[in-house]
């Protein structure tokens, strides 16, 4: 619909959670991940579901991934209003982090590798990345 909005910011970091958890993009050989997810879910349950799950994640136990996915879905809610404000996902994602006895300073540490892909490139006040990870990098084009 093309309006902005709080709640559309939601729907976008939904489909950012669920990149995350599958490893994939949202939009894939004409697959969105939304769907695919849902689509599993009804089928086969949390089981499917772990088919489509970042093969980098597979000794995460499902009971971890579960928090997450249940938040990505209600972010990506089809009607605005029945999605979290991004200030409830926040809480949510902090609960989980919680529950999980994650520290977002250990976190950082212990995957340092994660940001082993990523070079920044500082040019003055202005930053600039060369990312080198899994998806291919495309010129955008102006319309």
């Amino acid at each position: 619909m093309q309006q902005l909005s709080d709640r559309s910011d939601v729907y976008s970091f939904g489909v950012v959670l669920l990149e995350i958890l599958s490893g994939r993009q949202p939009i894939e050989r004409g697959k969105y991940i939304v769907r695919e997810v849902r689509t599993a879910l009804d089928k086969g349950g949390l089981a499917a579901v772990r088919s489509l799950i970042d093969p980098s994640l597979a000794d995460v136990p499902m009971q971890n991934i579960e928090p997450l996915l249940d938040l990505a879905l209600m972010c990506v809610e089809e009607k605005a209003n029945d999605r979290p404000s991004m200030n409830e996902a926040v809480k949510q994602l902090e609960a989980i982090a919680a529950q999980n006895h994650l520290d977002p300073a250990t976190l950082s540490r212990k995957h340092e590798d994660v940001y082993s892909n990523i070079d920044v490139l500082s040019k003055g006040d202005d930053l600039s990345f060369q990312y080198s990870g899994v998806y291919a990098a495309r010129a955008v084009e102006p319309k």
